[in-house]
């Protein structure tokens, strides 16, 4: 009943593994793939607009508040329900639904496509594509029911999108862990959170990878969900989730997915460039307000948000530790392969399990921040574009 998170891929063309050549991604494919995906949203906008005369208002962009609830009120109801219940177990989830679809797509596909690279665009376009448009047309029909069906299906839809609360809950299980002095089950729930080898970690290392994952998915778990939102309404919340699934299917660093996960993962890289980088000026805004280090939270993820390869991974981590005044990064064990990654940040503390609270802190504070922000900014664009 986990809310999935998995970090961005950078390819390199001339990873071992692969089937393909050093020709470099297939860019043309891509341009294709993305005017695909322009046209889904131009074509929403035109029959949002025709909705917008009967029961809906326009509220930003081509999407739309309800009469009865504005974006922002509808917005705040989904992060109140997060940060109060967070992800029960077995609660329906649209990324899982899609993360299912993806992979049921992907044998098929590959036995009709020849290409892995081409086999997984098609698949990255048809899991966007259906997603956006089942969700257009489930908006559309509980808007012609009622308005109000519209408003609770955009505020489930936006609940399911954010994950504070479970980012939180993972790490505290982690420090409970590694307060009472059982490391087993620490590593444990490190490796639900982390896509690295736990059964050689120590305490400080699995405290380290705690905090890491809190701050790389505030990013695609709090950030680019809140964006979207404002910005794109409920439909634009699918589509992100969308690439986010597609990464978590087809995002694997081995032969398997190096051609077919492509698309996917340079797909899920760009979706994740902006809310990246607006992700450090709150996690400095939150440690401004939490008596912390906000100088050196944007000092540090400026200065080492890129020695490691994914930048929108590195940014936030970079920028937490500057926050807690710790080191974030360094070696890690992959798959059984040792990752010499550079260590992040300035060791003025010893890192330890109450860290983890310290991280969760900012993430809390910077997705209030965030929420609070963005609805004023919604509401007075909306109000200028009256």
């Amino acid at each position: 009943g986990q809310k999935s998170h998995h970090p961005v891929l950078r390819w390199r063309p001339d990873q071992p593994g692969s089937s393909g050549t050093k020709s470099g991604p297939l860019r043309h494919d891509y341009i294709l793939a993305i005017y695909s995906v322009f046209m889904l949203l131009r074509q929403a906008t035109v029959v949002g607009r025709s909705m917008a005369s009967r029961r809906l208002r326009p509220a930003s962009g081509f999407l739309y508040s309800t009469r009865d609830m504005s974006l922002e009120i509808q917005i705040l109801i989904a992060l109140f329900l997060d940060l109060l219940f967070g992800d029960p177990r077995g609660f329906p989830h649209p990324a899982r639904m899609m993360r299912r679809f993806a992979l049921a797509l992907e044998p098929s596909l590959r036995r009709m496509i020849k290409s892995p690279r081409e086999a997984g665009l098609l698949a990255a376009v048809m899991v966007i594509g259906l997603s956006g448009l089942s969700a257009w047309g489930l908006l559309k029909l509980a808007a012609s029911v009622h308005p109000w069906a519209h408003t609770v299906l955009s505020i489930w839809i936006f609940y399911t999108a954010l994950s504070a609360r479970p980012l939180a809950d993972q790490a505290a299980e982690v420090c409970r862990s590694l307060e009472v002095g059982n490391l087993p089950l620490a590593r444990k729930r490190v490796s639900e959170m982390v896509r690295r080898d736990t059964d050689r970690m120590d305490r400080e290392e699995a405290a380290r990878a705690a905090i890491e994952s809190v701050a790389r998915h505030g990013v695609d778990g709090v950030m680019a969900p809140l964006l979207c939102a404002f910005l794109f309404g409920p439909l634009g919340v699918i589509l992100y989730k969308s690439t986010d699934a597609l990464d978590a299917a087809f995002g694997h660093k081995n032969g398997q997915y190096y051609d077919f996960g492509r698309f996917s993962a340079w797909l899920d890289r760009l979706a994740n460039w902006l809310p990246a980088r607006v992700t450090v000026l709150f996690m400095a805004l939150a440690a401004m307000l939490l008596g912390m280090r906000p100088l050196a939270a944007l000092r540090v993820s400026r200065r080492d948000g890129g020695v490691q390869e994914n930048t929108n991974a590195a940014l936030p981590e970079a920028a937490m530790a500057g926050a807690l005044g710790i080191q974030l990064g360094g070696p890690v064990f992959r798959g059984g392969s040792f990752d010499p990654q550079p260590f992040m940040g300035d060791p003025l503390q010893r890192l330890e399990p109450g860290h983890i609270r310290q991280a969760s802190a900012v993430l809390y504070a910077m997705t209030i921040l965030a929420a609070a922000i963005f609805a004023l900014l919604h509401k007075g664009a909306v109000a200028i574009l009256k």
